[in-house]
């Protein structure tokens, strides 16, 4: 956590991460775009790390009172690897007839799962459909850092100007 906080690849408070708040957020960024009407507290979230530690306020105790968990998370991952999968973070979003569903949350994935070969700060979207159901359509880049979270913020700044100048509002 501390090598990822200094590579800016963290929220500020790396508990936004880790209670995947920050991944919550960004799932109900594009279920909104897919036209479902949800907010913060219909995503059905499941921290990465135990609750307990998410309490710390302070940003550097938070940091260093991670290694409690250091044991119980190397088992995890150890108990996964030993039946062939990798641990991700994930969000999940699932439009509906009876209402979308949207969940977060540390999941074991098999070799051929797109988030299987994710490095660093890699992040994905991969959209199954009618058409891509045996095969996703998949989109993979660079998910975090400042120069993602710049060129994110300075596209957003473009869109607002270009729809204020064209009277379509924000």
């Amino acid at each position: 956590m501390r090598k990822a906080k200094d590579l800016g690849y963290t929220e500020p408070h790396p508990r936004d991460d880790l209670s995947g708040l920050d991944v919550a957020r960004k799932a109900l960024i594009l279920a909104r775009e897919l036209g479902l009407s949800l907010d913060l507290a219909d995503v059905k979230l499941e921290p990465f790390v135990p609750a307990e530690h998410l309490r710390e306020d302070d940003p550097e105790k938070f940091i260093a009172n991670l290694t409690a968990a250091d044991a119980a998370f190397v088992a995890r991952v150890a108990q996964l690897k030993a039946e062939g999968r990798l641990l991700r973070y994930l969000a999940r979003i699932e439009p509906g007839a009876a209402g979308a569903k949207v969940t977060v949350a540390p999941i074991g994935v098999d070799a051929a799962h797109p988030a299987a070969g994710l490095r660093g700060a890699e992040a994905f979207v991969a959209f199954h459909t009618e058409r891509y159901s045996q095969y996703p359509l998949v989109v993979r880049g660079a998910g975090a850092g400042g120069d993602v979270t710049a060129s994110g913020v300075l596209s957003d700044i473009l869109r607002l100007a270009q729809n204020l100048r064209s009277g379509r509002g924000s």
